[in-house]
Order: structure tokens, then C-alpha cells, then sequence
């Protein structure tokens, strides 16, 4: 019997320095095995700290994140954006009524960056976001809060028009018009060119 305690103290002796080995070298082995987070999930897990979603939803959110740091969306701009990356429709929604954005604001940002790249009326530039996707309030608050010069805008537009065709100065103003801007913002855009 003695025999028997013995060799079950000798068992439990291996098992407690099995156990303060495992516990001081064990956690490295473990650890290696474990895959590191990728980078869509780490950027979802700290946006999205007390949501709740699927995998599919949280990457949603995290791209369309990742999206509004680089450029401007409307709403329903991004939504279909994230979907023509494959997203389903449900995942992509998630993802963007989730960001928390100001939809009024990305308007705003959306109609500065038109204007950096080509003249725009105010109509016309209302129009182009409605077509991006915004709300008529929001591309309508967009363009008036663009701080643009609509007279210089209307020379801009002016000029471009005369670097691809020959205008009569009534045609000029006739075609700027029909762009959206106003009889004194076309006059003023082509008496700059020197019609």
C-alpha cells in the first residue's frame, strides 16, 4: 500500500510541474497557434465595440469607414458602392446606417471636391450630388455651403466652353444659363472671357 502512495505522490508531483511549466512556457505555444486578427477585423472590433453583427456586417461597416476616410459618399451612394464589392444589400446597409455619419456633411465635402475639378453652377452642382445619391436637402445644402464664387464659376464655365467651340456672346450666355446659372452670373462669366 505504501508502494501505491508513493507512486501516486510521484504522479502528482509530475502533474504539478507539468502544471507550473505549461504556466510559465505553455501560453507562448498556444498563442502561436492562435491567428492574429486581420487588419478589417481589428479596424471593425474598434469601431464597432458594443455592436453587434455577423463577420460579413462588421467588414461592411469597417470598409465603408474606410471609404468616407478617403472621399466623400452620400447615403445610398456608399450602400451601392460596398455592394458592387459584393456585399449583399442587408450587409452593406448595416454597415453604413451604422457609421454614424452626417450625411449633410459629406455633401458639403462632396460639392467642394466638384469644384476643385470643374465649374459647376449651383443648380447644376445640386443636381450632380441628387445624382450621386444624396438627398435634394442635403445636395441643395451641399452646394449653397460650398462657400463657391457662382460668378467665377460662371467665367470658369465661360472659358471651357470657348477652348472647345466658337460661342456668340448671346450664345455663350444662352448655354451657361442652361447650365443653371442665373442672367447676371452668365453675363458676368462671359464679359470674362472678353466677348
Amino acid at each position: 500500500m505504501k508502494k501505491v502512495f508513493k507512486v501516486l505522490g510521484w504522479i502528482f508531483a509530475v502533474f504539478i510541474i507539468l502544471g507550473i511549466i505549461s504556466s510559465f512556457g505553455g501560453d507562448e505555444q498556444s498563442s502561436s497557434t492562435q491567428q492574429e486578427p486581420s487588419s478589417t477585423q481589428q479596424q471593425s472590433d474598434t469601431t464597432t465595440e458594443t455592436l453587434k453583427g455577423t463577420v460579413s456586417q462588421l467588414n461592411a461597416l469597417a470598409k465603408a469607414k474606410m471609404y468616407l476616410e478617403t472621399m466623400p459618399f452620400s447615403e445610398n451612394g456608399l450602400i451601392k458602392q460596398l455592394e458592387s464589392e459584393g456585399f449583399s444589400k442587408e450587409d452593406a446597409t448595416f454597415g453604413v446606417t451604422n457609421l454614424g455619419t452626417n450625411w449633410s456633411e459629406q455633401a458639403v465635402r462632396h460639392a467642394k471636391n466638384y469644384l476643385e475639378t470643374m465649374p459647376f453652377s449651383e443648380k447644376g452642382l445640386a443636381k450632380q450630388l441628387e445624382s450621386e445619391g444624396y438627398s435634394e436637402t442635403d445636395a441643395l445644402n451641399g452646394a449653397k455651403s460650398s462657400q463657391a464664387d457662382w460668378n467665377e464659376q460662371a467665367a470658369k464655365h465661360a472659358k471651357s466652353y470657348l477652348e472647345t467651340m466658337p460661342f456668340s456672346k448671346k450664345e455663350l450666355i444662352t448655354q451657361l444659363e442652361s447650365e443653371g446659372y442665373t442672367k447676371e452670373q452668365a453675363t458676368y462669366g462671359v464679359k470674362q472671357t472678353g466677348l
